[in-house]
């Protein structure tokens, strides 16, 4: 996996947990 798509699916994650909140 390429950095580009882990930190692209990390912050996806974030803004998702963040949401959740």
């Amino acid at each position: 996996m390429s950095t580009y798509v882990i930190t692209v699916l990390h912050s996806a994650k974030v803004v998702y947990f963040a949401y959740e909140m």
